[in-house]
């Protein structure tokens, strides 16, 4: 009996060395790209986030005030399309193709916030497809036209707006 008890003994040494070595069974495979891609079109559906840009118009108020005016007036700059979330998207699958690991929320969030502002901006620029926005009335047109900013885009007046938000525009993840 006192040999079967060394036999096991010994047994246990062996394992209790290799367990201390730090050694696994078997290194986990890597994720399959369809497993990667998934995740990514899963975050994009649910994703929740808004827009933050400090600071003050020349006019006065502040440049989140004038985005939600804008919004109001039917020029909703930061709305959420199909065209935005295949933007991000299609840069998430380019950052994480080939990934050891499954990204996770908040590394996709760090790597989905400049392809998300950048597609924001585009919409500040002239025709734009993503968003449709309202045609300007006649008086503005005229006034624009007054001012020579005849050709600017919509909502793009003095041009602060875009200028504030290509340089200090951040996502917030809600």
């Amino acid at each position: 009996m006192a040999e079967l008890r060394d036999v096991f003994r010994d047994a246990q040494a062996v394992v209790d060395a290799v367990s201390a070595a730090g050694a696994t069974a078997r290194p986990a495979r890597p994720p399959t790209q369809a497993a990667i891609d998934a995740t990514i079109a899963t975050f994009t559906r649910t994703w929740r986030w808004r827009v933050q840009v400090p600071g003050t118009h020349p006019s006065g108020v502040t440049f989140e005030q004038l985005l939600t005016y804008l919004e109001g007036a039917g020029f909703d700059f930061l709305t959420e399309t199909v065209q935005l979330r295949q933007a991000v998207g299609r840069a998430l699958r380019g950052v994480f193709r080939g990934a050891p690991a499954i990204p996770t929320r908040s590394q996709m969030q760090g790597a989905a916030e400049a392809p998300l502002l950048e597609h924001l901006e585009r919409r500040f620029e002239k025709g734009n497809g993503d968003v449709s926005m309202p045609r300007l009335q006649p008086s503005t047109l005229r006034a624009k036209a007054r001012k020579g900013r005849a050709g600017y885009p919509i909502g793009v007046n003095t041009g602060a707006l875009r200028a504030q938000f290509s340089r200090a525009a951040t996502i917030v993840w809600l």
